[in-house]
Formats: structure tokens, sequence, C-alpha cells
């Protein structure tokens, strides 16, 4: 599988994933919803252990930054791009940074909205 090729990026796309995951099973209507359609969300206890062990592995200044962009986008502040955009603001971005994003090996951010990028 070639998206998602640097580590950083997949361990980001991981964070967003359990952080959302949080927010939905502490909110009890959420839970409710989620479980009513068949989702199990396990234990709360079970996914901030696994957040803890994900933010870890990731570079904290990358951390950082999710950190800075998860208070102003909430729940998307890694986004893929899609058709040569950004799929958080939907900003065309120029040529070069698609090349960088496809050869995938380090973190890139939207030059609009600051959104972490990757290329699926």
């Amino acid at each position: 599988m070639h998206w998602l090729v640097n580590k950083d990026i997949r361990l980001l796309v991981s964070l967003q994933d359990i952080d959302n995951l949080l927010e939905d099973a502490s909110d009890q209507g959420d839970a409710h919803e989620l479980k009513s359609l068949g989702f199990a969300l396990g234990s709360l206890e079970e996914l901030k252990n696994a957040r803890v062990r994900v933010r870890a592995a990731v570079d904290q200044a990358h951390v950082r930054a999710y950190d800075r962009l998860s208070g102003v986008y909430r729940r998307r502040s890694v986004v893929p791009i899609v058709n040569g955009t950004c799929s958080g603001c939907f900003g065309t971005l120029p040529t070069a940074r698609l090349q960088e994003a496809k050869i995938g090996d380090k973190v890139l951010c939207c030059e609009n909205c600051g959104r972490i990028l990757f290329w699926m």
C-alpha cells in the first residue's frame, strides 16, 4: 500500500481516529447511537492508553502541530489530498506540493489552511 508512507503521518491519522472515538464515546448520546448502529467503541481506558502510545511514537514537533490544529479544526486536522486539493479547505495545492505528497517521505501541511496532508 503506497498511501501514508511516512510513519508519523500514519500515526497522526490513527491519533485523529482515536481522538474522534474518544469524543464519540464520551458523549452518551453519540455513544448510544453508535452502539445502536453496531459499532463497538471499547472501553474509554483502552482508547486513552492507545492514545498515549501513539502520541509517544510520533515526532513531538508533529504532535504539537496536531494539537494546535485540533484546537482549530476539531475532528479534521489531518486530511487526505483529493483530486489535487486539500479535503479540509478545498484549496488547490501547488504541483510541487502534490509531488512531495506523492513521495510521502515527510509531513506536509496545506498552504491555505495549515492542516496536515496525506496522499491516498
